[in-house]
């Protein structure tokens, strides 16, 4: 499978059973201490955390999120402080490296924690 057959079989999969997120970039504080947020809707998969995901201080609450790489691609890599809202609302992310296809990331599986 090709690094783009990859991809379009994982967006026919999101646009058919995913469900519409935020992924929030907050902006750098003005003089106010108020910061600018910046929402780019995308598809994915949203589960929540089974048993054995828990691990370390991952809790129950938490769930576990499948991006494509055409929905989060423009903003990689992640930045500290990036959230996801989810169902109106925002979680922290935990990002661990993505999946690659002969070299090309083509997915992300995230947990996002409220």
């Amino acid at each position: 499978m090709t690094p783009s057959e990859a991809i379009a079989a994982l967006d026919r999969q999101l646009a058919e059973h995913g469900e519409d997120v935020l992924h929030r970039r907050f902006g750098a504080p003005d003089e106010d201490g108020e910061r600018a947020e910046t929402d780019t809707p995308m598809r994915a998969f949203v589960r929540p955390v089974k048993a054995e995901d828990m691990i370390g201080d991952i809790k129950m609450t938490a769930s576990k999120v499948t991006l494509s790489a055409t929905g989060f691609l423009t903003l990689w890599p992640f930045e500290d402080g990036d959230a996801l809202v989810i169902a109106g609302r925002v979680h922290s992310l935990r990002v661990p490296p993505p999946i690659r296809v002969n070299g090309a990331i083509v997915r992300l599986n995230l947990v996002a924690e409220s």
